[in-house]
């Protein structure tokens, strides 16, 4: 009898072991269910963007809760959502996170954590405010942003 509950606790160990291991794994290596996990401060590579953007419906979060750049491309996003909304992101998040266009970075708090989108919000309202069209913006911001081949 002594023995049949020695073996028993042994399997019980391995079994519990193995289980804490797996959920450990899964945890460390980014397991989400198969959503792309926001990482902030994290610049993706640049991705060339589908030629299709824009429609994106949510409305941008408010720049009072975000200070320093994070504010500032939130407020440009907020004032300008008919020309953020025409631009494509270049941060990688159109194909990872299936955003329409770069104002679907301002919908939630992912632009907050990647410089990659901010950079392109307030680039693009610096050549809004010179006078460029929503296409010359596009081409700047591609050709600033977009992949270097």
């Amino acid at each position: 009898m002594k023995g049949c509950w020695k073996r028993f606790l042994s399997y019980s160990a391995v079994l519990f072991i193995g289980i804490s291991l797996a959920a450990c794994s899964a945890t460390h290596t980014g397991n989400t269910h198969g959503k792309t996990p926001k990482t902030p401060g994290k610049t993706h590579a640049p991705t060339t963007p589908p030629k299709e953007v824009g429609g994106e419906t949510g409305g941008t979060l408010s720049p009072d809760e975000f200070s320093g750049e994070s504010r500032e491309a939130y407020r440009i996003a907020e004032e300008m959502p008919e020309v953020i909304d025409r631009l494509p992101c270049y941060c990688g998040c159109m194909k990872e996170l299936e955003h329409v266009s770069l104002l679907s970075c301002f919908v939630d708090e992912h632009a907050a954590g990647c410089k990659s989108c901010k950079k392109e919000a307030i680039r693009a309202s610096e050549l809004y405010e010179e006078g460029k069209s929503v296409e010359e913006i596009r081409a700047v911001i591609a050709h600033e942003f977009g992949k270097k081949k």
